[in-house]
C-alpha cells in the first residue's frame, strides 16, 4: 500500500529530472526496452519517496474504533472462560462486559452518522463509506463451480474463473494485413501526439482509479507529470511509428464481476480489464484520431447508438418507439425481434475488427500497430489476494480498455447495411440489437423469417453467437386481433412476449408505460428500504444527498422516453419521493409540500419536464444523434408561443402517441421565453431554465 498523503512530489519531480535520459534517447532504443527502462526509473524514484508497506485490510464497520475492538476481545475473553469454568461470578462478569460492548457500539454508530454529512462534500469518501456497511454486497462464495468441478481456495476460484473466461474466446483466425482490400477514400495511416497532449491526458486522470498490472498510479503519474510528458510521448510516437506495442501493455489483470444468477457458478461472472494506465493514455490519443476519421467521413451508421458522442440509451429508446409510433397511427402493427448475442465482447475474431478498420480507412503503419495491438495478449485472474496462471487472450476486445467499444461498433456496424427488406429496421446499441418491420400486409409478415435468417447467417459467419433462449419477439399492436408470427431460430420458434426490458427501460406490446413505472417504483423503493435499515440514524442532509445520488436517478433514467401523461402513474412516482422526504425530516406524518420546500426538492414531475426541455435543446442545436426533423417549425401555424422559435405540434390519433416526447414536450418548449431559448450556452441555457422552472 502506497501512503500518498507522505509522498514528496517535489523531491519525485527533482529526482526524475536527474535520472531520466533526455527523451531523444528512447528513439534510438526498441520500443519495449524504452518502456522496460522507463518503467525502471519511475516505479525505483516512487519507492524512494513515497512510503509503502504491505498491510492486510479487515472488513469491519467503519464506526468500530480500536477502544471497541478491546472491549469486544475482553468480552469474548469472559466467554470463553465463564463457559469453560461455569462460574456464576465469571458469567455475570461476561455480561457487564456484554453490555458494556453493546453501548460502546450504539453510542459510536451514532456519532458516526451524526458526523456523516461532513464528510460527505467527498464522493469519493461516500462511496467508501457506503461500501462499508452495505449488507447486499454480493461477496465472493467459498466455493464456486463451472458444472464439472468445483473450487474452495482462492486460488484455485481464481483459475476456475480464468478458464471459464478463456474458453469464452474463438480460436485465432491468422491474417495478412497485405491481402485486405483496399480503400478508395480518405485514409488514416498514422497518429501521433506531442508532449502537451501527453500532460494534458495524464492531468485529467481520475485519482481514484485502479492501477493494472504494473503497479503504476494515477496519483503517480499525475505528480510527476512535467517530468514525464516528453518521455511518454517519444515512448508512444515510437510505438506508433514502429507499429509496436509494449509486451507489458498486453498483460491484463482481470476482475470477475458479478452479474446476476447463482453466484456460485462461474458462468455469471462478467470479466473486466485492468490495463496499465500508461497504456491508457497512448490508447486515448488513437481513440481521439481514429473516432474523427470515422465520424468525419461517415464510416458509421446512424443506426448505432453506442459508444459514439452525442448518443445514450435514452436517445436509443426514443428512436425505436417514435418509429413504432408512426406505424399504429397507420393502424399497422410492429413485429419487433431482440437479439442477444453470448459473450459478444469476448468472441469477436480480430480478423472481423482488422477487416472494419480497413473499411473506414485505416491503412499502414496504423494497421500493423492495430494488428499487433490485438495480437499475443495474456490476462490472469485476481481474487481474495490470489493469482492465476495467465491465459491467452485469442479474440475479442478488452473490456475496460479505451479503444475496446469503438473497435467493437466498427467491427458490428455491417449489420445495419444488411440486405433485410424493405421498411424494416436494425437498430444497435454496441451488442444490443433490435430488428423491428411494420405490418401492413400479409406480404410483410411472410418477409420477417427471411430477414431473421439473413442476421443470423451473418453472426454465424462471423464467429459469433446468438443465445437463442435469450432472443424474445415481441409484437406491437393496438388491435384487438394483433398478428402472431411464428419465426424460427436455430430450429425452434422465437418465444414471443407482451413487454421486454430494452438499455434499462420496459417496453410493452401496447407502448404503455405502467409496467416500466411500476419496475421504476419497485427498484427505488427497494433503495430506500435499505436507506431506512442501514442509515436511520443519519441526518437530514445527509439522507437527502443519498437520495439525491442513489434513489432519484433511478427515478428519472430515460425519463424523456416514458415520462407519463397519466396522473396516477405521475402521483404514483411523486409517493415514493414523499416517502424519501419524511425519511430524511423523521416526520411520518408531514405534508409532502411543506417536506420538499424544507429539503429544497421540487416535483418530480417539474424536473422531468427540465430534462425533456433539455433535450429538446441538444436535439435542435445538432448536439444529438436523433435529427432535428423530429420536431417541425412552422410558425404561421403555431397558435400559443411566447417564443421566436415555436414548435409546431401536429395531429395525432392515439393517446399514447400525443404522450410521447416528441408531442408532450412541444407545448411547453413554446411557452418558454426568448430569453431562454436564445442563449447560445448549452451551461447558460440549463442554469436559465432551472431558474424559471424553479428547481
Amino acid at each position: 500500500m502506497w501512503f500518498y498523503g507522505k509522498a514528496d512530489f517535489d523531491a519525485i519531480t527533482a529526482a526524475l529530472d536527474d535520472t531520466l535520459p533526455a527523451s531523444e534517447s528512447f528513439a534510438s532504443l526498441d520500443v519495449n526496452a524504452a518502456w522496460e527502462k522507463f518503467k525502471v526509473i519511475f516505479l525505483n524514484t516512487m519507492s524512494t519517496f513515497i512510503p509503502n508497506r504491505m498491510i492486510h485490510c479487515k472488513r469491519s464497520l467503519p464506526w468500530i474504533t480500536k477502544a471497541i475492538r478491546k472491549v469486544m476481545r475482553l468480552r469474548d475473553r469472559a466467554r470463553a472462560s465463564a463457559k469453560q469454568s461455569g462460574a456464576s461470578g465469571l458469567w455475570s462478569w461476561f455480561r457487564v462486559l456484554r453490555n458494556r460492548a453493546v453501548a460502546a457500539v450504539r453510542s459510536a454508530k451514532r456519532t458516526f452518522f451524526m458526523g456523516l454529512s461532513k464528510k460527505i462534500s467527498s464522493l469519493k469518501e461516500f462511496w467508501k463509506v457506503y461500501r462499508s456497511i452495505c449488507r447486499n454486497v454480493q461477496p465472493v462464495p467459498s466455493v464456486m463451480t463451472n458444472g464439472v468441478s468445483t473450487a474452495c481456495s482462492p486460488l484455485d476460484k481464481a483459475e476456475l474463473l480464468n478458464g471459464h473466461f478463456a474458453s469464452c474466446f474463438t480460436p485465432r483466425s491468422p491474417i495478412d494485413l497485405a491481402t485486405l482490400p483496399s480503400h478508395d477514400g480518405e485514409v488514416l495511416s498514422s497518429v501521433s501526439c506531442s508532449s502537451m497532449d501527453v500532460f494534458s491526458e495524464i492531468v485529467s486522470l481520475r485519482r481514484n482509479i485502479a492501477s493494472g498490472p504494473d503497479g503504476i498510479s494515477s496519483v503517480m503519474l499525475r505528480g510527476s507529470a512535467s517530468s514525464i510528458s516528453d518521455h511518454l510521448a517519444a515512448i508512444f510516437n515510437k510505438s506508433l511509428s514502429a507499429g509496436v506495442v509494449p509486451d507489458d501493455w498486453k498483460h491484463s489483470r482481470v476482475t470477475p464481476v458479478f452479474k446476476s444468477g447463482e453466484s456460485a457458478e462461474v458462468a455469471n461472472y462478467r470479466p473486466i480489464s485492468l490495463l496499465p494506465l500508461v497504456s491508457k493514455l497512448l490508447e486515448r490519443q488513437v481513440h481521439n484520431a481514429l473516432m474523427q476519421h470515422v465520424l468525419e467521413h461517415g464510416h458509421l451508421s446512424d443506426l448505432q447508438y453506442g459508444f459514439r458522442p452525442g448518443s445514450s440509451t435514452q436517445e436509443a429508446v426514443l428512436a425505436v418507439t417514435r418509429d413504432w409510433h408512426k406505424v399504429l397511427e397507420g393502424n399497422g402493427s410492429v413485429v419487433c425481434v431482440f437479439f442477444d448475442l453470448s459473450k459478444a465482447f469476448d468472441s469477436l475474431p480480430h480478423s472481423l475488427i482488422l477487416k472494419s478498420l480497413v473499411r473506414v480507412g485505416v491503412r499502414g503503419t496504423l494497421l500493423q500497430w492495430f494488428s499487433n495491438y490485438l495480437s499475443d495478449r495474456r490476462q490472469f485472474v485476481a481474487l481474495q489476494g490470489s493469482s492465476s496462471s495467465s491465459a491467452e487472450v485469442t479474440s475479442g476486445v478488452p473490456q475496460g480498455s479505451i479503444l475496446g467499444p469503438l473497435l467493437f461498433i466498427l467491427a458490428v456496424d455491417p449489420l445495419t447495411s444488411l440486405s433485410i427488406s424493405n421498411s424494416s429496421i436494425l437498430r444497435l446499441y454496441a451488442d444490443d440489437i433490435a430488428y423491428y418491420k411494420p405490418l401492413f400486409s400479409t406480404s410483410d409478415l411472410l418477409a420477417l423469417q427471411g430477414d431473421v435468417d439473413i442476421i443470423s447467417l451473418w453472426v454465424d459467419s462471423h464467429d459469433l453467437s446468438i443465445n437463442a433462449k435469450k432472443t424474445k419477439l415481441m409484437v406491437v399492436s393496438r388491435k384487438r386481433s394483433p398478428p402472431s408470427p411464428v419465426i424460427v431460430l436455430k430450429g425452434a420458434p422465437i418465444e414471443r412476449v407482451s413487454s421486454f426490458r430494452y438499455l434499462g427501460v420496459v417496453l410493452s406490446s401496447d407502448l404503455s408505460w405502467s409496467l416500466h413505472i411500476q419496475a421504476t417504483c419497485s427498484k427505488a423503493r427497494r433503495l430506500l428500504g435499505f436507506l431506512y435499515r442501514n442509515f436511520t440514524l443519519a441526518d437530514k442532509r445527509c439522507l437527502s444527498y443519498l437520495y439525491c445520488i442513489l434513489v432519484r436517478p433511478v427515478l428519472e433514467y430515460s425519463c424523456c422516453v416514458w415520462d407519463p401523461f397519466q396522473v396516477k402513474y405521475s402521483v404514483m412516482l411523486e409517493r415514493v419521493q414523499n416517502f424519501a422526504g419524511r425519511l430524511a425530516t423523521k416526520r411520518w406524518r408531514g405534508e409532502p409540500d411543506s417536506l420538499r420546500g424544507e429539503l429544497g426538492w421540487p416535483l418530480l414531475s417539474t424536473r422531468r419536464s427540465y430534462l425533456k426541455l433539455c433535450l429538446c435543446r441538444r436535439i435542435l442545436a445538432g448536439y444529438s444523434m436523433l435529427p432535428c426533423s423530429v420536431f417541425e417549425h412552422h410558425p404561421s401555424q403555431v397558435v400559443r408561443h411566447v417564443n421566436s422559435c415555436p414548435l409546431f405540434k401536429p395531429f395525432v390519433k392515439t393517446q399514447y402517441h400525443r404522450g410521447s416526447f416528441f408531442l408532450s414536450t412541444i407545448p411547453v418548449w413554446n411557452s418558454i421565453p426568448d430569453s431562454i431559448i436564445s442563449l447560445n450556452s448549452n451551461l447558460a441555457f440549463r442554469r436559465t431554465l432551472k431558474k424559471y422552472l424553479v428547481l
